[in-house]
């Protein structure tokens, strides 16, 4: 008897204020050198995304692309529009709180559409705010998990990338139960 290997791919969305850390976040989970998708046409709005990947085993792949505010309509449907599971990571600067108001737009635009986590960085700040002071602020509720990270040093980073995952396996179970 054989048993046939289903491959399975994930879309991780890295999305914050620019300065937030998307490209550090990328970079330091990602098995490829530091990447972007290029402008397939200079000429469009299309903006470069940060890109990564993460190979978990030999059949489900991790795929990440960081996306900032400073990304128009095209970057969205280029990475919302898709058949395979995706989650978003909101990354918020815990230093910069003027910054948050980006981060809850942001998940304005995905809420209920898809699995998605706050991750604020720069936690390793001493004038970073305490994740629930970021909470409070985000008006996010409870249900909403909030880990603190730093991007530079891979604070927590893997701890996150695991619970979108699992959020996003969870989610896809309820869609087709």
């Amino acid at each position: 008897m054989t048993t046939e290997l289903i491959f399975q791919k994930y879309i991780v969305v890295v999305m914050g204020s620019s300065a937030s850390g998307i490209s550090q976040f990328i970079n330091y989970i990602s098995e490829l050198a530091p990447q972007t998708v290029p402008d397939p046409n200079p000429s469009d709005t299309l903006k470069p995304l940060d890109y990564g990947r993460l190979t978990v085993d030999d059949s489900h792949v991790i795929y990440l692309y960081g996306l900032s505010e400073e990304n128009p309509l095209g970057a969205w449907t280029f990475l919302f529009d898709r058949d395979d599971p995706v989650g978003v990571i909101t990354l918020v600067d815990s230093t910069r709180p003027d910054s948050f108001s980006i981060g809850k737009t942001l998940i304005n635009h995905i809420d209920g559409e898809f699995p998605y986590l706050i991750a604020a960085n720069k936690q390793d700040c001493i004038d970073a705010w305490e994740l629930d002071a970021i909470r409070v602020a985000l008006n996010m509720r409870q249900s909403v998990p909030i880990i603190g990270c730093s991007a530079l040093s891979g604070m927590a980073i893997q701890e996150i990338i695991s619970t979108i995952v699992d959020m996003m396996v969870r989610f896809d179970e309820e869609v087709y139960v």
